[in-house]
């Protein structure tokens, strides 16, 4: 028996990255509740949870969720639940989500507002008319 601690609910310094803390003892879990400084060594389980429509849809961890998967590593589980049917429900569990690097695919993000070299444009739709963009320094392009 495992006794949970949901803290999804919890950003910025306060996150952990995690949806579920899981713990092997009720003890456990009262005294990481106590804590002012959150002895993450009593967690047995650092728990992130998908729901999926599709029971075998690829899962993106980044940000926090990313961080927290390398480092907690062996500690640190994906959860995807899907629903078969109105009442069966299908839960994949995986441990260490990073260790396997077959399974792991790198994705890039692009930030637009932080490059200078971006180009930006204003759509205007006018009823009965042709739409119309207008360029930030407001030259009109039809």
């Amino acid at each position: 028996m495992r006794f949970p601690l949901l803290v999804g609910q919890y950003t910025g310094d306060l996150a952990l990255g995690c949806d579920i803390l899981s713990f092997a003892t009720d003890e456990a879990r009262e005294l990481f509740t106590s804590n002012k400084n959150r002895d993450l060594n009593l967690v047995e389980r650092f728990i992130g949870v998908k729901g999926r429509k599709d029971k075998l849809a690829a899962i993106e961890l980044r940000g926090n969720e990313k961080h927290a998967a390398k480092r907690y590593a062996d500690k640190y589980y994906l959860y995807r639940i899907s629903q078969i049917s109105a009442d069966t429900f299908s839960l994949s569990v995986l441990k260490n989500p990073l260790q396997d690097p077959e399974i792991v695919e790198h994705s890039v993000y692009i930030d637009l507002d932080r490059s200078s070299k971006k180009e930006e444009f204003e759509i205007v739709v006018q009823a009965n008319t042709s739409t119309k963009l207008v360029e930030s320094n407001s030259k009109t392009i039809t």
